[in-house]
């Protein structure tokens, strides 16, 4: 999409009207995503390389008013992991004053969803050298896991806006 990426779009869509049902298609399905998913209001995920039969069932199921993320997905899970990545610091309680431009680089792909490999490929940079910037970013923000690092990119580019 041009001018906002589907997360984006339903967020805007879902504070106009509470009773949007979107269902998410996504070659993404990692615990970073499903999280995104479920924050920007979409009630769903389902892979591209979806199973035969498994679209139409994912359509019903949200347009009932359900969520569905798939098989692997319980509810537990998908409570566990909004919980998980909510409870993570806030911006303003961090410190970004000591981040360099590569850093921040990738904050901005780690925040619309892009792992390390994909993140080497788009700035040119070999996936050992981009996980040590992960790693600088994890020490200088004082952060324990990639999960909260992922929650502080999200944050900090929505807070930018």
């Amino acid at each position: 999409m041009p001018e906002m990426s589907g997360l984006e779009a339903v967020s805007q869509i879902s504070e106009k009207d509470v009773n949007v049902k979107a269902l998410f298609l996504s070659m993404y399905d990692s615990d970073e995503y499903v999280y995104r998913v479920l924050k920007s209001g979409g009630m769903g995920l389902i892979n591209k390389n979806v199973l035969e039969g498994e679209l139409a069932y994912a359509i019903e199921q949200v347009f009932n008013g359900r969520k569905y993320f798939g098989s692997k997905w319980t509810k537990e899970m998908l409570d566990n992991i909004y919980n998980e990545f909510d409870s993570i610091k806030t911006i303003d309680e961090l410190n970004f004053d000591d981040i360099t431009f590569r850093e921040e680089q990738i904050l901005e792909l780690l925040s619309k969803g892009f792992g390390s490999r994909e993140m080497a490929e788009s700035l040119n940079l070999s996936k050992k050298t981009v996980d040590f910037y992960r790693s600088s970013l994890m020490k200088k923000l004082n952060l324990n896991t990639s999960t909260e690092l992922l929650r502080t990119a999200i944050k900090y580019f929505e807070k930018k806006k």
